[in-house]
C-alpha cells in the first residue's frame, strides 16, 4: 500500500510541475507578444504625432496602417531600410533578456525531465540490482522466501522467481530427504552384508586348510577371490552413496602433496612389486594445499591403480605437481597403450571398464576418484601423452 501512495505522488507532482512550466511558458509568450504591441503602438504613436504637425490627411495614412496593401508594404520597406529600420522592434536588451527568459524556461525543462529519467533508472538499476542479487543467493544454493514485493514494473518477474523458488525449495528438500534415505539404507545393507560376508571369507578360509587337493584348493580360491571382490563392491557403493548425499564429512587441512601422495601410494606397493613397475614422484615437495588427506589419498589410490593395471611389466608411473595462484595441479602418467576416443569420455563414469580391464574390476574407483575431487572444488581430466601411455590431470581450486 506504501509503494502505490508512492507512486501516486510521483504522478501528482509530475503533473503538477508539467501544468506550472506549460503556464510560465505561455505567459512568458504573452509577455512578449505585449512587448511588441507596446513598442509597435508606442512608435506609430510618435510617427502619426510627426505627420499631423505637416498639416497632412491622416485618414490615408490610418487607413494603411488598419489595412496595408501588398504594393504599400513592397514600396514602404525600402524607405524604412533607407532609414536603419529592417523589421526589428525590440532593442539588442530587450532580446537579449527575453533570450535569457527562453533559456531559463528551457534549462528547467530540459533539468526537469533528466532528473525525471535519472529517479526512474536509479529506481530501474536498484530493482535489477535487488533480483540479481536474489538470482545470485539461488545460484549459490541458498532459497531465501522474500516477504515484501514491490508494485512496479518489475512486479510479475519479481512473482513468478517468488514461485519457482517455492518449488525449488520444496524439490531440494525432497532431494536431500531422499539421498539421506538412499545413504542410510545403502549404509544399513552394507552392515547387514558385511557380517555373512566376513563369514564366508573365513569360512572358505577354513575349508582352503583343510582340503589337500589342488583342485578343490582351486575352487575355493575363486571363493574367495569373489568374495573380496564382493567386499570391495559393497565398500566403494557405500562411499559413492554418501557423496551423493552431501553426508561425507571431509576435514580441510593443509597438507603436503610428498605426504599426501605418499599415502597414496601404499595401499598400491604390492602391485608394482609384483609388476616389477617403478613409481617415480617429482616436484612435489614444495606444495602443500588444503585437502582431507585420508578421502584425497583413497581417490589418488584409485588413479595410481588403474594406471599400474594398464601398464606393462617394469613400465614407471610419472607423478608431478606444480601450484598458481588459482589451482593446484597433480598430474600422473602411465606408459601403457593410452585411451581411445570412447574411454576418454566415459572413462569417470560408473561401472564402466575399458578395453584391456581385467574381469574382476569393478569399473567404479575411477568414478570414486572423480567425486572425491570435485566434492573438494576440484576437476579431473584424462588426456594421452603426447608419445605413449594416458594422463590424468586433478586440480584443486582455490
Amino acid at each position: 500500500m506504501k509503494n502505490k501512495k508512492n507512486k501516486l505522488s510521483f504522478s501528482v507532482k509530475f503533473l503538477f510541475f508539467t501544468l506550472c512550466f506549460l503556464f510560465f511558458f505561455l505567459l512568458l509568450i504573452r509577455l512578449i507578444l505585449s512587448l511588441h504591441e507596446q513598442q509597435f503602438y508606442q512608435r506609430m504613436a510618435a510617427v502619426t504625432f510627426e505627420i499631423s504637425k505637416s498639416d497632412q490627411d491622416l485618414s490615408s495614412i490610418i487607413y494603411a496602417l488598419k489595412q496595408p496593401s501588398k504594393e504599400y508594404i513592397s514600396l514602404g520597406l525600402p524607405i524604412l531600410k533607407s532609414y536603419g529600420y529592417f523589421g526589428q522592434l525590440l532593442t539588442f536588451k530587450e532580446q537579449f533578456l527575453l533570450w535569457i527568459f527562453a533559456g531559463l524556461a528551457l534549462c528547467f525543462l530540459f533539468t526537469f525531465f533528466l532528473s525525471l529519467l535519472s529517479y526512474q533508472n536509479r529506481q530501474t538499476q536498484a530493482r535489477i540490482q535487488s533480483l540479481t542479487d536474489y538470482l545470485k543467493q539461488i545460484n549459490a544454493g541458498s532459497y531465501p522466501l522474500r516477504p515484501y514485493k514491490t508494485e512496479d514494473s518489475f512486479s510479475l518477474l519479481e512473482d513468478e522467481i517468488y514461485k519457482t523458488i517455492v518449488m525449488l525449495r520444496e524439490s531440494q528438500k525432497k532431494a536431500i530427504d531422499t539421498k539421506e534415505n538412499l545413504a542410510k539404507n545403502m549404509a544399513d545393507i552394507s552392515h547387514q552384508l558385511k557380517t555373512p560376508l566376513t563369514s564366508l571369507s573365513l569360512t572358505a578360509e577354513l575349508l582352503y586348510q583343510q582340503i589337500e587337493k589342488t583342485k578343490e584348493k582351486q575352487i575355493v580360491e575363486q571363493i574367495l577371490s569373489q568374495t573380496e571382490h564382493l567386499r570391495l563392491l559393497v565398500t566403494a557403493l557405500l562411499n559413492l552413496s554418501r557423496i551423493d548425499a552431501g553426508v561425507l564429512q571431509l576435514e580441510q587441512k593443509e597438507i603436503p602433496i610428498e605426504e599426501l601422495l605418499s599415502c597414496a601410494a601404499e595401499p598400491i606397493l604390492p602391485l608394482l612389486k609384483e609388476k616389477q613397475q617403478k613409481l617415480q614422484i617429482q616436484n612435489c615437495s614444495e606444495y602443500s594445499f588444503l585437502c582431507d588427506i585420508g578421502w584425497t589419498a583413497e581417490g589418488i589410490s584409485n588413479i595410481l591403480k588403474n594406471c599400474c593395471e594398464h601398464s606393462p611389466e617394469f613400465s614407471t608411473i610419472s607423478i608431478t605437481a606444480f601450484q598458481n595462484p588459482i589451482y593446484t595441479e597433480i598430474q600422473i602418467e602411465d606408459e601403457g597403450e593410452g585411451l581411445d576416443a570412447e574411454e576418454l569420455s566415459s572413462i569417470f563414469q560408473r561401472f564402466y571398464k575399458g578395453k584391456h580391464s581385467k574381469k574382476d574390476s569393478i569399473g567404479i574407483g575411477l568414478a570414486l576418484a572423480k567425486s572425491i575431487v570435485e566434492r573438494q572444488n576440484g576437476e579431473i581430466f584424462a588426456e594421452n601423452c603426447r608419445d605413449k601411455g594416458a594422463r590424468f590431470r586433478i586440480r584443486f581450486y582455490v
